[in-house]
């Protein structure tokens, strides 16, 4: 239990002060409130840590190099002043308020606790997750992986932040500490919600931001999603953050006169979070549209959002066309290669994966 949190330390470390550094420069006016940058920087740093090693590991084996090279990341990036204030002030509601401190121990304790008294026991995670995270671990992304089964070249970037830490005593014990770290943040975002709303500053959307969280946090918890190494999880999540994002930049107009900055934030999160799971295209449209018509200046969205889609895109593509030799597979967008699985197989796949997403029954795929 103890190395699970270590872990998770060592993850928030690499994650954090990186988010923070893209807030900054993105100068967003909308979140004013500490633990909302917290959580936001949290994901936009694992989103972008998570789909570099995705692209990296076409050439590389992932292996405990890459959280060290991202520490001393984060190391540099604290000595930003901006940052480390921010990080100062963190640190100081956490240990100085006794209330706060321990409500954040038994959290982090009981998740950790809930998380090895159980066994993994999600279908997928076992069918090819585990797969998947021991191949990149140990081979990183190789050509025509998915010739061994298809399965393999799904590719997901939430799952090269596992196989990083899959070696020495992590070995095997780590398929589902991403989404345990999930676990944590979570709950700790709905006790801070509770206690906001106790409060004279609440707003509505931390009740929305309740809501949701608490919906899918108790259908995930009772299917038990979170022992496993599916991306599923972190693609539920991000959609809600962004959606949250979007009304927190629609009460900040309605509130002030003055132009709210940082409005592609919704956009920019959700289009990292592609790497994690295809299925967040329509919340990528969805905030593009919102960032295009609140934008006063036409040009910036388009080139903001060609630019940024087409380096989250290339990445994966690169990945993929080594893997299977379509470059999104299982989109049927493949290229004729002596290891590719073709545009037929692709179909095939995607069909599958529709008809068990949609299927009433609830068949397993092959």
């Amino acid at each position: 239990m103890i190395s699970i949190i270590f872990l998770w330390g060592v993850i928030l470390f690499c994650s954090i002060p990186l988010g923070l550094f893209i807030l900054n420069n993105l100068k967003v006016s909308f979140l004013s409130r500490s633990f909302d940058k917290f959580i936001i920087s949290f994901w936009i740093g694992i989103s972008i840590i998570a789909l570099i090693q995705l692209f990296l590991s076409g050439w590389f084996v992932l292996t405990f190099w890459f959280p060290l090279a991202f520490s001393l990341l984060s190391l540099s990036l604290i000595q930003n002043r901006q940052i480390n204030s921010e990080l100062k002030i963190w640190w100081k509601n956490f240990f100085l308020k006794k209330s706060i401190f321990w409500g954040g121990v038994f959290l982090l304790f009981s998740s950790a606790f809930y998380m090895v008294s159980s066994p993994i026991v999600w279908d997928d995670t076992g069918g090819y997750h585990i797969g998947n995270i021991e191949w990149l671990s140990q081979y990183g992304i190789t050509y025509g992986i998915g010739l061994i089964h298809n399965r393999l070249a799904l590719l997901s970037s939430w799952n090269t932040v596992i196989a990083t830490f899959n070696h020495g005593v992590f070995e095997h014990r780590v398929f589902s500490i991403t989404n345990g770290l999930l676990l944590f943040l979570l709950l700790l975002q709905i006790v801070v919600l509770l206690k906001r709303l106790s409060s004279n500053h609440r707003k509505k959307s931390d009740a929305y931001l309740l809501i949701f969280i608490g919906l899918v946090l108790m259908i995930s918890l009772y299917k038990k999603m979170f022992h496993s190494a599916s991306s599923d999880i972190a693609s539920y999540f991000v959609t809600i953050f962004v959606s949250w994002l979007i009304i927190l930049i629609l009460e900040a107009r309605k509130q002030n006169k003055r132009e709210v900055l940082g409005i592609e934030l919704p956009f920019l999160l959700s289009t990292l979070a592609i790497g994690f799971k295809f299925a967040i295209l329509p919340v990528v449209v969805a905030s593009f549209v919102l960032y295009f018509f609140l934008s006063k200046n036409k040009i910036k969205p388009l080139l903001f959002s060609f630019l940024s889609g087409l380096i989250v895109l290339g990445m994966i593509a690169s990945s993929g066309y080594k893997a299977s030799g379509c470059f999104w597979f299982p989109a049927p967008i493949c290229v004729e290669t002596p290891w590719g699985l073709g545009e037929q197989e692709a179909t095939r796949l995607s069909k599958v994966i529709h008809d068990v997403a949609v299927d009433a029954y609830g068949l397993v795929p092959e």
